[in-house]
């Protein structure tokens, strides 16, 4: 009988702990909790310090206006202000998929711009609690609706593949810079660091 009670205590004392566990986060779940810890530091003003522009790779018909016959860094080529989105462009915003706009400053012209994320998961093998965080993005012009003349600085932008161009970014939390990689186009590698 004394065995019997101690066995049903212990039982009891195990399912107790086993019921308190939190389930596993399913992977919506995990894409929201990641784009929640990286858009508040996405935000701001960033300096494009370092572009590493690769003048074989992926050579485009827009690319070849350039001239450029060799690989070329360009050091601060422009400045990025970063905000979430106050209208978003999807009727079905999720928040997986955090929208940002913005503004690109290049050669003392200002440029609308705009892009969404898409959450680049740490592997569960890894550990999710590793301070990267990596995400993919299309960087592109955010014109108001109707008759838009380009000009030739972002012309320049457009054909150096830094716009309407996939990237993925990499952000380290705590840590005021972050790294672009092209995906398409001649850009190997951007450097951002935080202003403000």
């Amino acid at each position: 009988m004394k065995n019997n009670f101690l066995f049903t205590a212990l039982a009891l004392l195990f399912w107790q702990c086993s019921t308190n566990q939190e389930p596993p986060l399913t992977y919506y779940e995990r894409e929201v909790k990641f784009m929640q810890e990286l858009t508040p530091q996405l935000a701001g003003t960033w300096n494009l310090q370092w572009v590493n522009l690769s003048a074989q790779r992926h050579k485009t018909h827009n690319q070849n206006k350039l001239q450029l016959s060799k690989d070329t860094v360009f050091q601060d080529l422009a400045i990025l202000a970063i905000k979430p989105v106050a209208n978003p462009h999807s009727s079905s915003r999720q928040a997986r998929y955090p929208e940002f706009e913005g503004t690109i400053e290049f050669r003392d012209k200002i440029y609308p711009v705009y892009f969404y994320l898409i959450a680049n998961l740490p592997s569960p093998a890894t550990g999710s609690d590793t301070q990267v965080r990596q995400a993919f993005f299309l960087l592109e012009y955010n014109f108001p609706v109707g008759t838009h003349t380009p000009e030739a600085e972002e012309n320049f932008l457009r054909d150096m593949g830094l716009i309407n161009e996939n990237f993925s970014l990499e952000l380290t939390l705590g840590r005021p810079a972050m790294r672009w990689k092209g995906l398409n186009r001649g850009i190997d590698n951007i450097e951002l660091v935080k202003l403000q």
